[in-house]
């Protein structure tokens, strides 16, 4: 229990300690704390089992990737616990220096939240983390515009699928790019596929199963439950519509650096990107996670209002950045986590 109370506690710190990152450093280390402690849940005998029998099934059962670095911890003497908390710690850096490269300085809130959600479901989907934290990294390629950059991004998202296969739907941020240029064509582009492929349950099942690994096609299989998929339909659309007034609500004289600038672009674009998840829900639910990258751009974004002392602007409504990000990360928790995936939550034995 008392874990449970530290994360609160550090939830709740974030929003009264605004700067020395102490609370986004004293984050990391419980959340690693966590991680290495984090042995009752559904896949951690099997991947304990494979990460021990790497050189025999390693690959088989995950990813080349995956395997090669199973290989390297092995080689390392580690355990398999050990191995997930430095999987963990590299995760946490990578997250870390892209915050830093956008807002250089006094994240705290945005731990806060990420504590809040989705940070106890990351560390117990390590595999996925590690793949969806390059893919954080990445942006920072993709927001530079530059021909170089765009090869560094591509060279993160290979390497990122080849750690974990479903993070290959990231193939749609290749629309940033031309969303940067052709914002209109490529937002009527987006909207129609995704009201394209919805009806075409089949095709897209078809599609899905050429690239997906045996354990992962099982999702396909999994019923699937039809307010879960309009629930989180509207949550897709909803962080559309949010990064929208985020990026309304900073008038034109107030004077943001580039990099701040070209965040808030990029979360927009990442989170009209997300669209395209809409026609995979009805068929695979298990694919929400993908949505996870769009949170932590969101609370970034939000945190940027509150940087520079903006209420959002939700039409006439002037909010809180703060008091947003909190309903927007306590929603994470208790929708999202409790309600989707209790099961991760419950992993926790300190938490019972």
């Amino acid at each position: 229990m008392i874990y449970f109370v530290l994360l609160v506690v550090l939830s709740i710190s974030g929003y009264f300690i605004p700067k020395r990152n102490i609370i986004a450093y004293s984050s990391i280390i419980l959340l690693v704390f966590l991680t290495f402690n984090a042995i009752n849940i559904n896949d951690f005998s099997d991947y304990e089992y494979i990460y021990n029998n790497n050189n025999l099934i390693g690959a088989e059962r995950t990813s080349s990737g995956w395997a090669y670095l199973s290989n390297i911890g092995l080689k390392f003497g580690l355990t398999y616990q050990q191995f997930k908390c430095v999987i963990a710690i590299i995760c946490f850096v990578l997250i870390m220096i892209t915050i830093h490269y956008f807002l250089r300085k006094n994240y705290n809130l945005i731990w806060s939240l990420y504590l809040i959600y989705p940070a106890l479901m990351d560390i117990i989907q390590i595999r996925f983390f590690l793949a969806i934290s390059i893919m954080i990294f990445s942006m920072i390629f993709l927001s530079q515009r530059n021909i170089k950059s765009f090869i560094i991004f591509t060279l993160l998202f290979i390497s990122a699928v080849t750690i974990h296969t479903s993070v290959a739907f990231y193939i749609v941020l290749f629309f940033i790019p031309l969303l940067n240029k052709y914002k209109r064509i490529v937002v009527f582009l987006i909207v129609s596929i995704t009201a394209i492929l919805i009806p075409l349950r089949s095709m897209v099942t078809t599609l899905l199963n050429r690239y997906v690994n045996d354990k992962e096609r099982l999702y396909l299989q999994m019923p699937i439950s039809l307010f879960r998929v309009l629930l989180f339909t509207v949550i897709i659309i909803a962080f559309v519509l949010l990064s929208y007034c985020v990026t309304e609500s900073i008038r034109p004289e107030i004077k943001i650096s580039n990099k701040e600038r070209n965040l808030l672009v990029l979360t927009n674009n990442i989170n009209l990107c997300m669209l395209l998840l809409i026609p995979i829900l009805p068929i695979a639910f298990n694919f929400i996670r993908i949505q996870r990258i769009s949170w932590i751009f969101t609370y970034m974004s939000l945190f940027l209002l509150q940087k520079y002392n903006i209420k959002l602007k939700i039409g006439k409504l002037l909010v809180s950045a703060k008091l947003t990000g909190l309903f927007l990360a306590l929603f994470g928790f208790f929708v999202m986590m409790l309600q989707f995936e209790p099961l991760a939550f419950w992993s926790y034995p300190f938490f019972r």
